[in-house]
């Protein structure tokens, strides 16, 4: 990975324990924390991001995936105690994310998308939002466009290179392995 260089954006205490690669210092006035300040949606990609990426196809044709426990407590947590709707944008349609997404109470959810910039847009418009207001976190390159445009940017510590180097913050944890409850925490020690 070319980063410039990694550094901790919580300097104001605790043991955050994430990387951070900055953006060149004119893309944002605020500091990371700041932003997450500001932040109202958090919208995940769902593979790679809330799962880790693996699709076990059973003997009758079924598929199973699995979901970190941690992270939906994380995501329970941050929409109770930071007032943040979280949100889903998913190149893949599942039962099982629909399942997960009615049980942690995620209303906002496109599943089944060609092109993700187009559905972040058609997000911003009927919620009434601006982009600094959201923080998005994703694993590859369809993911590109969305981490560009966001508020603030975050990548799973397994996510593709190019993933890595558009977040300003790579979390500690793999996808689906607690990367979303390191998102998640950051936001609420934020406020």
């Amino acid at each position: 990975m070319t980063s410039p260089y990694i550094m901790d954006p919580f300097n104001w205490g605790g043991d955050s324990g994430m990387s951070f690669t900055p953006k060149p210092a004119s893309a944002f006035k605020l500091s990371p924390r700041d932003r997450m300040r500001k932040v109202t949606v958090l919208l995940l990609d769902v593979d790679g991001v809330l799962t880790d990426g693996r699709i076990i196809r059973l003997p009758d044709g079924q598929e199973a995936i699995a979901f970190d426990v941690k992270d939906g407590a994380a995501i329970i947590r941050v929409q109770r105690e930071a007032g943040i709707r979280v949100g889903l944008i998913s190149g893949r349609t599942s039962p099982m994310v629909e399942q997960r997404a009615d049980e942690l109470g995620i209303e906002i959810r496109r599943l089944g998308v060609e092109d993700k910039l187009a559905t972040y847009r058609e997000i911003v418009e009927s919620e009434g939002l601006a982009d600094e207001e959201i923080a998005y976190v994703g694993d590859d390159h369809l993911d590109l466009p969305v981490m560009e445009r966001v508020g603030i940017a975050f990548a799973p510590l397994d996510a593709s290179e190019a993933a890595q180097e558009a977040a300003e913050i790579v979390t500690t944890h793999f996808g689906g392995r607690g990367a979303v409850r390191d998102v998640c925490e950051m936001l609420i020690e934020a406020r």
